[in-house]
């Protein structure tokens, strides 16, 4: 799945530790992904991408983040300067029209107010443990006990919801005893579920792209069917079925 994990830095930080702060660590799921809707330079995503919508990351109290991120295991943790919404998506100018402008919250569809945050910018160790070889760039900040936002200071922010012991799982389809293994397992997992909507927000995106009609719909229909059959051959294997949703979302979204 896409990570907006990115960027380099040349040196480590002195000042980043390696425990996350109290009011991030836990376990959230992506419920928006916002994008500047006036950037057409720099956009990796879309507005409430497939590739993102309904992933989950868990936050240790150690400061890992959740290791389907190969390569933030290592993280550290650096505080900036606290301010407001605005003004940090505000930094992640784009150009149009030969001039340099700023965006505005109001292009990225983030209907929060302008409240002023706490932002954490996070950095990647290496997996040797060698040398501290640190990237990263992306920067988190908690907006309330149950929200949390993060940016990767170019064009993409995602907007997590708290998952606590009493969010239900919610996968696309209605969970039932008498179903299969595969289902099952969806329906017992919040990363498999949010997978699952995401498959489904890719595939009603290719149909809307294919059209209605014998030689796209219908042949869209067939392709969904005969990959639910290969989905359902991984059975109660999570790695499996995180694997087959995944490659499922990255081959729609290329229509």
């Amino acid at each position: 799945m896409t990570a907006l994990l990115a960027g380099v830095l040349t040196s480590s930080p002195s000042s980043a530790a390696s425990g996350a702060p109290p009011a991030l660590r836990g376990r959230w799921v992506v419920q928006q992904v916002a994008v500047d809707s006036n950037d057409r330079l720099h956009r990796s995503s879309e507005p409430d991408d497939p590739r993102l919508m309904g992933n989950v990351l868990d936050i240790r109290a150690d400061g890992t983040l959740d290791p389907t991120r190969q390569d933030c295991r290592h993280a550290r943790w650096r505080p900036r300067r606290a301010t407001s919404l605005a003004a940090i998506v505000a930094r992640n100018k784009r150009e149009s029209g030969g001039k340099i402008e700023q965006p505005s919250l109001a292009d990225y569809a983030l209907a929060f107010g302008d409240p002023t945050l706490a932002p954490y910018e996070v950095f990647c160790a290496s997996e040797t443990g060698k040398r501290e070889s640190f990237h990263g760039g992306n920067w988190f900040a908690s907006m309330s006990e149950s929200r949390m936002i993060e940016g990767n200071g170019v064009d993409t922010v995602l907007v997590y919801d708290r998952i606590t012991d009493t969010t239900p799982v919610k996968p696309s389809f209605a969970c039932a005893p008498d179903q299969d293994e595969s289902e099952k397992a969806i329906c017992r997992s919040q990363i498999l579920a949010g997978l699952d909507r995401s498959v489904g927000l890719a595939y009603r995106r290719a149909r809307e792209r294919t059209g209605d009609t014998p030689a796209g719909g219908e042949a869209l229909r067939k392709e969904q069917a005969d990959w639910i059959a290969e989905r359902d051959g991984c059975k109660a294997d999570e790695n499996c079925l995180i694997a087959r949703m995944g490659d499922r979302i990255d081959a729609l979204m290329q229509r």
